[in-house]
């Protein structure tokens, strides 16, 4: 049964035969199964930035795939769907 779906805000993510590695930009997200979005972790991100641990850029970015997230899940999900569908 579905327990649901994560998404982390990252960067530079490479895909090894049977490693992932990327740059985390703090911010979690997590869907129910009913469609239900929690963001995790904003308080990590503006400490991150606070303490200069992440710049601006790395910082606009996590926004940005908080923004994509929190305006167009289904379509954000319907991707991600699809894309494990393929494997």
């Amino acid at each position: 049964q579905l327990a649901g779906y994560r998404f982390d805000a990252c960067r530079d993510v490479i895909f090894g035969p049977d490693f992932v590695e990327f740059t985390d930009l703090y911010l979690d997200f997590r869907v129910t199964p009913d469609g239900t979005l929690t963001v995790e972790d904003e308080d990590e991100l503006e400490a991150a930035l606070a303490l200069g641990l992440i710049d601006d850029t790395d910082y606009d970015l996590a926004r940005l795939a908080h923004d994509l997230l929190t305006s167009d899940l289904p379509t954000v999900l319907a991707e991600a769907i699809a894309l494990m569908e393929r494997r």
